[in-house]
Parts: structure tokens; sequence; C-alpha cells
């Protein structure tokens, strides 16, 4: 809360939120009971980061989520490790958007997945849902998520942890916090 008090008025903040935890009834009851303490002034610039989706979420379980999550949050976006997530199965605007979750892998599995999940970047227009990308770590990513024209995509590609968090921006991309060439080629090879 002190966070929230504290960070500049505009800045988005997304808050973790297990998908096969929520869906428990009991556990859907202790969600609530935590984010009831959640300011109602500030729900414009809270999202919901729902982590651990499966590829075709049901019906039940969506509305089921949006009982839990709308009234706390602006946003929800469906964090799934799986490039094949059913993105033809939601029904428009069903959520603010889908994030992949680059998998820990070799940088051509990596490559792979993200090509696979960027292969249904019409069905997501189609749909008024965002895609994203995040754990983003290698420059030849970043140019695949670039070149597709994904509107979020986040990472150690992307920026530097940082000490604090730093809030949604948007930067061009020659003005990225990025490591230089020879300090990605060091990590990549690390």
């Amino acid at each position: 809360m002190a966070f929230l008090a504290e960070a500049q008025a505009d800045t988005p903040l997304y808050l973790p939120v297990s998908f096969s935890t929520l869906l428990r009834p009991s556990r859907r009851a202790a969600y609530a009971e935590v984010l009831s303490i959640l300011p109602h002034s500030e729900r414009r610039r809270l999202s919901a980061a729902v982590y651990d989706v499966p590829r075709a979420p049901s019906f039940q379980a969506l509305k089921q989520l949006h009982e839990a999550l709308d009234e706390h949050f602006s946003a929800i976006d469906l964090r799934t490790r799986d490039p094949a997530f059913e993105i033809e199965q939601l029904n428009a605007e069903a959520v603010t958007s889908v994030t992949l979750v680059l998998p820990q892998a070799e940088p051509e599995r990596r490559l792979i997945v993200l090509r696979r999940f960027i292969s249904k970047i019409d069905a997501y227009k189609r749909r008024r849902i965002w895609p994203a990308v995040t754990n983003v770590r290698h420059p030849r990513e970043l140019d695949l998520a670039l070149e597709a024209h994904l509107p979020f995509i986040t990472g150690p590609a992307v920026c530097r942890l940082q000490p604090r968090p730093m809030g949604g921006r948007s930067w061009p991309v020659d003005q990225l916090p990025v490591p230089s060439p020879a300090e990605a080629l060091h990590r990549a090879s690390a």
C-alpha cells in the first residue's frame, strides 16, 4: 500500500494472481479478502497479471476470474507459457491482454516458441486483445518481437533490472535502456 501512495499517479501496477488458486472457492474467498484492501481510487492503474494460465481456459473459469477481479482491476492480463494459447476460443475483449512467458531454454527453442505465438497475431487483433511477450533475454528475440509489432515487450533484453519499480513507459527502440551489444553477447554466452 505504501508503494501505491508513493508511486506516480499514472504508473501502471501489475499484481500477480494465480489462475489455479483463484479458481478454488476457498482460495477465491482469501483473494477477495486481500483485494478488498486495495484503494478503489487506484483501480484505474491496477492490472491483474494472472499467471500459469492453461492453453484453453474454459468460459466458466474466465467468468469466475472476472467476478473475482473486475471490481479491483482496470485490466486483466493472462500470462501463459504455451505459445499455442487458444486465443480463438476467447470472446472479443474477454481480457485486456495475453502475455507469452518465454521459457528458460536454449535460444533457438525460445525463438521457435516466440514464432509460434506470433503466428496467431491476427486472431488477437480480431478479438481486440493485446498480445505481449515477457522474459525476452536475447537480441534476436527482441528483434523478432519488434518486427511482429508486439505492443508490449518486457525482459532483460528490453531493460536491465532496476532497484525500484519503474512503471510502464513507451520508448523509441533506439533509446531503450538495454545493454550494449558487447554486454548482450557476454550475457548470452554466460
